[in-house]
């Protein structure tokens, strides 16, 4: 809930995402950006791969788990967060729920 509401931008967004990969990124000039990528094994620095099922999830059905290395936004609504945890999936909400195809 909210008790500030600002009024919506239109604006252009530069969207990239592999989930198999575990790599995504989503920005609109000043406004946001979003970066993730792979964990990392600690010892060796090298790709860990990490998934998250919920067969009977209402928010998705399969995720892959990820860094989640920049959140920000700035404008009227402001925040930064780096390292941090990341869900990469691939949702359909329907009036039914999460589309089969999201698995």
């Amino acid at each position: 809930m909210t008790t500030t509401v600002h009024e919506p931008q239109f604006v252009l967004i530069d969207f990239e995402f592999d989930k198999e990969r575990r790599r995504a990124r989503v920005a609109s000039g000043g406004l946001f950006a979003t970066v993730s990528e792979p964990l990392r094994v600690p010892a060796t620095g090298g790709e860990q791969r990490v998934q998250l099922r919920e067969p009977d999830g209402f928010e998705f059905k399969e995720a892959e788990v990820a860094n989640a290395v920049l959140i920000w936004s700035g404008g009227k609504v402001t925040m930064k967060h780096t390292n941090t945890n990341g869900l990469l999936c691939r949702v359909d909400y329907t009036p039914e729920g999460v589309n089969e195809w999201s698995r």
